[in-house]
């Protein structure tokens, strides 16, 4: 019996959504452990696990009758959970008994992120639920290096989520421009098409400093915010139906490289 190739998300944006935050958590924990290998390799298949559980879900919802992609769906789906549990299972008992509802929020936030891709296709708020379940990995990782949970777990776990979730609101704004069936867009509808991405920028600045004022956070955290919202300004002035989304897959990676290492200097 011939084994089915895997299936895997094609989105490549979503790695730098699970590997950055899982990064920074281990970045800034108290040191580096085995637990952290397993914490790893248990995100990676549980990543994996995702596009394949979909795929069966999918072909249930639409009652489709070819059944290779549901087996293949069901034979990777089946042995990457398995996985995942199997790397997850060694941390669980040695006391981090955390990453059970950790992991129960994940699989929620997917859940919905399921049900909206069902019922409108793919959304803004649908991506949104998606980044929000994967940059759990931050304070997964920042739980395991130090064994207890407080404020900063919280904060690393939000801090991911904004700046994942302005890469979102410029993509968006992005596939909208492209829609339009013109040469080049007028100032008013740049803003009619860009008017969520500059709200959402305007509001996460808000947030950020509100959130500096009230806790023991670094104002320095800011600059690491900077590259992707002056990148987000200036595309919304610059912006054109011609769009190119492989090279701007690349740039918004540079931005979650950079923003890496500038939260991790500004919790240092």
């Amino acid at each position: 019996m011939r084994i089915p190739p895997p299936i895997v998300t094609r989105e490549h944006g979503a790695w730098a959504v699970l590997f950055v935050p899982l990064l920074t958590g281990f970045a800034l924990s108290e040191q580096i452990r085995t637990n952290h290998l397993y914490l790893l390799i248990s995100a990676l298949f549980f990543f994996l696990s995702y596009a394949p559980a979909q795929t069966v879900l999918r072909h249930r919802s639409r009652q489709r009758s070819e059944d290779h992609v549901p087996h293949a769906a069901t034979l990777w789906g089946g042995v990457f959970v398995t996985l995942g549990f199997a790397f997850a299972a060694p941390l669980v008992l040695r006391g981090y008994f955390l990453l059970v509802p950790m992991g129960a929020v994940t699989i929620a936030l997917f859940a919905a992120n399921h049900l909206l891709f069902q019922r409108y296709g793919k959304t803004l708020a649908g991506d949104l639920l998606g980044m929000l379940a994967l940059t759990v990995g931050a304070p997964a990782a920042l739980y395991v290096g130090s064994a207890s949970l407080d404020e900063r777990h919280v904060i690393l776990w939000f801090l991911n989520f904004f700046f994942f979730a302005s890469g979102a609101f410029y993509v968006h704004m992005k596939i909208g421009a492209a829609g339009v069936k013109q040469s080049s867009l007028a100032p008013a509808e740049k803003v009619r098409l860009g008017y969520h991405n500059l709200l959402y920028h305007v509001i996460m600045f808000g947030v950020l400093g509100l959130s500096i004022m009230v806790t023991s956070t670094s104002a320095i955290l800011l600059l690491a915010f900077v590259p992707i919202t002056v990148h987000a300004l200036y595309g919304t002035i610059s912006l054109s139906p011609r769009v190119n989304f492989k090279r701007l897959g690349l740039i918004l990676l540079g931005h979650s490289i950079l923003f890496c290492v500038l939260l991790i200097s500004s919790f240092s």
